[in-house]
């Protein structure tokens, strides 16, 4: 199993109401670089991380 999958599954099965900005900052890696999201998709989590990055 790679690294993203195993951030994917460890993300996905949490509440998302006490996240920090480190745990946002990893989720928004995990889903840009997912296979099975569109390219528009993917320009979204990029300019995610750049903002949760800018904080």
């Amino acid at each position: 199993m790679n690294n993203y999958n195993h951030l994917y599954k460890k993300y996905s099965s949490q509440p998302k109401d006490g996240w920090t900005r480190s745990d946002w900052l990893q989720e928004s890696w995990v889903r840009r670089h997912s296979p099975w999201i569109t390219e528009e998709e993917r320009e979204y989590w990029k300019r995610k991380i750049s903002e949760i990055s800018n904080l």
